[in-house]
């Protein structure tokens, strides 16, 4: 959920946008799922919102601080958020308590007084949060920690305060945590339960995504065997240890994936023979099953990012930003991924998050 107002990418839709009716709020359309988290930049006002029912008002966990927002995560049960601010602030992470949509305690995630803190991620059962760290004075020394709820002693993940770990995302099934290892250039793959590790070998993985099993990981490959760097989308098998390329070798970097139902892996990505001062980045979908590859999105003067999968299998939602100029406000669209048509969810919102009642 990384991206920020205005550096956020968006994506591109050009089938049947819905014009959006100018409220005090962001206009919303139907959704398939539960509960929609967004962080709201409405009139410069960084507040994190939810949304229970479409075309409701959503509802402000957040507002008022002086910190500037950079990111925040849910728990899978909704109930603690953690929330990353601006360095400079007493602590770049803390974590809240949730409870009837309102922010109880709260907990400074030791270290992060001192460190700037990114990059949270939950584990499947709410019991643990990962994070990156990276000291003022060294910040190209790029940590991963393990902190347990609620009074647990934060730890690297290999006993090195600066094993160059990164990009760490939690199993949906079981308690495994994968992330890259920038030096070594491999991903490792970390099994709580068993206290084992396993390492895949990989020149590049610091955007990852697992399978609804929790088997594989998507991960971009970056190879320099030309003069310009070349990206392809992959998947790594954890039971063979055997990482398979899924696209062609392309100079445009796909970004994040994520990885959805039915074998979907989205990425955004420059349209087909465009440039970014034209299209922009659009949605592409490749399919580990079948072996396909295709644009999902065609939209001239647009460029999409920030995919988070929506509870539909045939739904992605995506944030949009027009090109050229002053960069405009991000909105949050879904996004039919059979017939690449798009419906505004919010406007002026970006970092859209699925939440669980």
């Amino acid at each position: 959920m990384r991206a920020k107002f205005p550096a956020i990418l968006a994506l591109a839709i050009v089938c049947a946008i819905v014009p959006a009716i100018r409220t005090g709020w962001p206009t919303l359309v139907s959704l398939h799922s539960s509960r929609l988290a967004f962080l709201d930049v409405h009139k410069n006002a960084e507040t994190i919102s939810i949304v229970d029912n479409p075309g409701m008002a959503p509802t402000r966990l957040t507002g008022g601080e002086q910190e500037e927002i950079l990111d925040f995560a849910f728990s899978t049960d909704g109930q603690m958020l953690a929330l990353e601010t601006a360095p400079g602030s007493r602590s770049s992470l803390k974590v809240y308590s949730v409870r009837n949509d309102q922010l109880t305690s709260e907990i400074d995630v030791p270290g992060c007084e001192s460190d700037i803190c990114s990059a949270p991620s939950w584990d499947w059962n709410h019991q643990h949060l990962s994070y990156q760290r990276r000291p003022h004075l060294f910040e190209d020394q790029i940590s991963t920690w393990s902190f347990s709820f609620p009074y647990g002693t934060p730890e690297a993940l290999l006993g090195d305060p600066h094993n160059g770990l990164r990009a760490a995302v939690w199993s949906p099934v079981g308690n495994k945590l994968a992330a890259f290892d920038a030096e070594r250039g491999q991903i490792i793959v970390i099994d709580f339960d068993s206290n084992t590790r396993t390492v895949i070998p990989s020149k590049s993985g610091e955007s990852l995504s697992w399978s609804a099993d929790g088997k594989k990981l998507a991960c971009v490959l970056l190879n320099f065997a030309s003069e310009i760097g070349l990206y392809q989308l992959a998947v790594a098998n954890l039971e063979t240890g055997i990482v398979a390329p899924i696209t062609d070798p392309t100079p445009n970097d796909p970004g994040s994936v994520v990885w959805g139902p039915s074998g979907n892996i989205a990425f955004s990505q420059l349209g087909s023979g465009s440039n970014e001062g034209e299209t922009g980045r659009q949605i592409w979908l490749a399919n580990e099953i079948a072996h396909t590859v295709r644009q999902v999105t065609h939209a001239t003067g647009f460029t999409f990012g920030g995919l988070v999968w929506s509870n539909s299998p045939g739904q992605i939602l995506a944030v949009r930003n027009k090109l050229g100029g002053i960069p405009s406000p991000p909105s949050i669209w879904s996004v039919e991924i059979t017939a690449g048509s798009g419906q505004l969810v919010a406007e002026m919102a970006t970092l859209p998050a699925i939440v669980p009642r």
